[in-house]
């Protein structure tokens, strides 16, 4: 039986895939990654682009912080 956490990676991997490639978030992302220096000289705000992409895993990472603490505890519950 498929768990909770297979149940929330199979929409957030589709939708990490399309914000990568269809939006413009996603190019910015790209640019940022391949050359930073080259977005930042080209008018980009490199910095709000690095300080969301930040946020953006600091959430997913406490949602798998909680998944992980839920099915750490949940055997020693009667």
């Amino acid at each position: 039986m498929a768990g909770l956490p297979s149940l929330l990676f199979v929409p957030l991997a589709a939708l990490t895939v399309f914000t990568l490639n269809r939006t413009g978030f996603g190019r910015l992302l790209h640019a940022v990654g391949d050359n930073e220096r080259a977005t930042r000289l080209s008018g980009v705000r490199y910095w709000q682009v690095i300080s969301a992409l930040y946020i953006i895993s600091s959430v997913l990472a406490g949602i798998t912080g909680l998944l992980y603490i839920g099915r750490r505890t949940s055997r020693f519950l009667p």
